[in-house]
């Protein structure tokens, strides 16, 4: 081929990228990410024993509400209070199965499966002394193993309190050892990453806050684009949800009000005790 031909080649066609429309984002969304209501919902989702959940939304989105409704799932429970006063402990604690706790006990699982680990909070000082009887907490649970964990506010114990260490060392090794591990936040940003690689389950709420749908959209099993997507325009207290692990997606909304309760349940056959 001659340099002259070269020269007055006509430059390759570049495609033209296509932008999708509103039609057919929503055309995928209700085939991939379906609406599902709740008691359809938690009829095919499975929970194993030592699978990790995470929560993530603005206050008042319903994380509670759908915190309140998983927990009859698992059988040996404890749940960290890190405020002076705290609803939705108070409606946990008028339960006959739950007890409360100022430090960790060595005491019988089956004695007490589950329980509120409930430090006094009431004095602006508390901090340090909430420090040390959730890092034995963490210690002790750590060996006793099969418990499902249960942090209300993520930030609060992994920053203030400083015991990151111990969240991510739940989350990347609690598997083994039967460990659940649950944790609520109001942005994904404040929390570390290992709850994204580590959770099984997570459930995210509406937000507009860039970062916090960047790193929701970065799970690997799940269709990225569809999460960019979908988190922003997501109903009312209505919760996406994504098994990291087979890319599974929900839209469902927890029903209101819900009192959580183990009463007249029996525990799963395959749930491990606690030593």
């Amino acid at each position: 081929m001659s340099q002259e031909s070269l020269f007055f080649r006509q430059p390759a066609h570049t495609p033209v990228r296509h932008i999708r429309t509103p039609e057919e984002w929503e055309a995928d969304i209700a085939t991939e990410v379906p609406r599902v209501p709740w008691d359809v919902f938690v009829q095919e989702w499975r929970w194993l024993q030592g699978e990790h959940v995470g929560l993530i939304g603005p206050t008042g989105a319903g994380k509670t509400t759908l915190l309140g409704a998983i927990l009859p799932y698992r059988w040996y429970v404890v749940v960290f209070g890190t405020k002076p006063a705290d609803d939705t402990l108070d409606m946990l604690l008028e339960q006959e199965d739950y007890r409360k706790y100022e430090e960790w006990l060595k005491v019988k699982a089956k004695k007490s499966p589950r329980r509120v680990l409930w430090p006094d909070a009431t004095d602006i000082t508390a901090e340090e002394h909430q420090r040390v009887v959730f890092a034995n907490a963490f210690a002790a649970i750590y060996k006793e193993m099969n418990w499902c964990v249960v942090n209300d506010e993520g930030w609060y114990i992994a920053e203030m309190l400083r015991l990151k260490q111990p969240m991510r060392v739940y989350w990347t090794q609690g598997r083994s050892l039967g460990l659940s591990f649950v944790v609520c936040t109001q942005r994904p940003a404040w929390v570390p990453v290992e709850m994204y690689d580590g959770s099984t389950h997570l459930f995210m709420w509406r937000t507009t806050e860039e970062e916090a749908i960047r790193r929701m959209s970065s799970l690997g099993a799940a269709n990225s684009a569809l999460v960019k997507y979908i988190v922003p325009r997501l109903e009312e207290n209505q919760a996406l949800y994504i098994n990291t692990r087979t890319g599974v997606m929900r839209r469902t909304r927890a029903p209101w009000p819900i009192r959580p309760s183990h009463q007249g349940k029996e525990p799963d056959p395959t749930e491990v005790t606690p030593q």
